[in-house]
């Protein structure tokens, strides 16, 4: 097991995905380039979280960390915009916006984190 999977951050990343995934992703009632985008967001935290941690530099850390945040804030309005259009209870909106809203601070926490000298 690598070490960026046992960061708190990714985990609960992992688990957002897998929610956006079933929910979202899957839900062919939603138009195609909303599920594209969401997909790409969703993942790019993912991927960035877990590439930054394989930086050695805190500024090249503090890159991908910062990019990671910025997916989830996509991530936010889309799911967002999902909900509104009504293509996903309330419920389920609220279990993923939560998720994303401790995953954004969790990655100030790191972003900050890696400002320090």
């Amino acid at each position: 097991m690598f070490y960026f999977e046992k960061l708190p951050v990714y985990m609960l990343t992992e688990e957002c995905y897998i929610l956006i995934v079933k929910y979202c992703l899957k839900n062919q009632a939603i138009n195609a380039e909303f599920r594209s985008q969401l997909q790409r967001s969703g993942s790019s935290i993912l991927l960035n979280i877990s590439e930054g941690m394989g930086k050695f530099n805190k500024k090249d850390k503090r890159k991908f960390y910062a990019i990671a945040r910025g997916s989830v804030h996509e991530s936010v309005s889309v799911v967002k915009i999902l909900y509104l259009e009504g293509h996903i209870m309330s419920a389920t909106f609220h279990e993923i916006y939560t998720k994303l809203d401790i995953i954004a601070r969790m990655l100030s926490a790191l972003i900050r984190a890696m400002s320090e000298k």
